[in-house]
């Protein structure tokens, strides 16, 4: 039951992450200087990252449930 409450928490965490990232990361990259065609390979780079934030959130939060049950090595 935990395992479950942890996994959906993942989910809606990672979608949280992703929503406000893509609505954040040009904001952020002009307040960093970026402009012109250096703006716009920035912003495709990131948006890839964040879209592949929900992979690594579920990875961590399957790590630590591995973890909880004792079991350090299957997750290598």
């Amino acid at each position: 039951n935990m395992s479950k409450n942890a996994l959906l928490f993942s989910l809606v965490i990672s979608v949280a992450v992703t929503l406000i990232g893509l609505q954040s990361t040009e904001f952020l990259m002009r307040q960093l200087g970026a402009e012109g065609s250096y703006l716009q390979s920035a912003l495709d780079y990131i948006d890839v990252v964040i879209l592949g934030s929900f992979f690594i959130i579920g990875g961590m939060f399957v790590n630590a449930l591995l973890y909880a049950q004792g079991d350090t090595i299957s997750f290598r």
